[in-house]
């Protein structure tokens, strides 16, 4: 009886001690991932790949899956971690439904031998995971990604069943990867508000010549070629005088809407400041083919204000600048000045 005492004794302290290890692996694990996540060396795919990484090193995991939704709401494996190279080949591109005990946001899911084997039975057998802890990762109570986790087998005291240790610590790494994902969707928004005219919702003066700027540096040296247009609004400071700011700013928007829609969705549009467009576009043909493009432009702006609705009638011309690069100029401020 003693020696079964002992025996059982020593089979609890194994357990207290492998509990102990592993919230102190969770812990180290999470203030490196902190650390690494602070210094904004990575976007929010790569980050979810690195943790993925770590929690199969770290944990003592035998495979680790990140999947991510798609607008069917059936989720895609994006991370397979401790998979085959034939097994990686069957899951990727694998359309998966997942069940909505997994998707509750602050929520982890712990799966052992000791639950009822029909749980989860489909997705353990396809992601070949017996036994898992599963967490989600939500930005704004939408889930932008899974992180599913666990062993092959369960043989204490060599390899011991996962735990409510694994689950708080898969959880708590959730809960921290949401909020760097929160945080970078803020400032990415926050970035494109700052690149963006208040008015007319056009790329800022700022902006429009560093993307320019960029792309005359990357495309030149390759042949390509580049347009850049200036466009005037006529008569804009008697708009506003003879019929107020309020039209005179419609009309601003109204010109943005009409460039927007005429021109390419890769070209770039921007408001220059006051009544002063400009449109830096790829370039092919003749200087004649671009006139008679933009006279074209000239025909659908006078039709379109002519029939905005609640608009006084307004006189707005609009006056063109083209220069041509690299015929013109090969910089960004030659090319502003030739075409002004």
């Amino acid at each position: 009886r003693n020696s079964a005492k002992i025996v059982k004794l020593s089979a609890q302290y194994l357990e207290l001690q492998y509990e102990l290890e592993h919230r102190r692996r969770g812990f180290n694990l999470l203030a490196e991932l902190t650390v690494f996540l602070r210094h904004g060396r990575i976007g929010s795919g790569r980050a979810v790949f690195h943790v993925a990484q770590r929690i199969s090193a770290v944990l003592g995991m035998s495979k680790t899956a990140a999947l991510i939704p798609g607008e069917d709401g059936k989720f895609t494996p994006f991370v397979l971690q401790g998979y085959t190279a034939g097994e990686k080949d069957e899951l990727m591109g694998c359309q998966l439904d997942i069940d909505p005990e997994l998707l509750q946001t602050g929520k982890g899911v712990l799966f052992t031998a000791e639950d009822n084997s029909a749980r989860f039975a489909d997705l353990r057998k396809t992601l070949k995971l017996p036994y898992f802890v599963s967490t989600p990762i939500a930005t704004k109570n939408k889930v932008a990604a899974i992180i599913i986790t666990g062993r092959m087998a369960q043989s204490p005291p060599f390899i011991f069943p996962l735990s409510s240790c694994d689950l708080d610590t898969l959880t708590a790494i959730g809960d921290l990867l949401s909020s760097v994902m929160v945080y970078q969707q803020r400032l990415d928004d926050a970035n494109k508000q700052a690149q963006l005219d208040v008015l007319t919702g056009l790329l800022n003066r700022g902006a429009f010549e560093l993307r320019a700027i960029n792309l005359l540096q990357q495309d030149l040296p390759f042949g390509v070629d580049y347009a850049f247009i200036i466009i005037d609004l006529d008569y804009f400071k008697r708009i506003n005088d003879s019929c107020g700011h309020i039209v005179g700013d419609e009309v601003l928007r109204l010109l943005a809407c009409a460039l927007r829609k005429f021109f390419r969705s890769t070209d770039l549009i921007g408001r220059m400041g006051g009544d002063e467009f400009a449109v830096f576009c790829y370039y092919v043909g003749e200087v004649d083919q671009l006139t008679r493009r933009i006279k074209k432009f000239q025909d659908i702006w006078n039709r379109t204000l002519s029939t905005a609705e609640n608009m006084p009638h307004v006189q707005a011309t609009l006056s063109f600048g083209i220069a041509v690069a690299p015929k013109d100029a090969t910089t960004y401020k030659e090319l502003f000045h030739k075409a002004d």
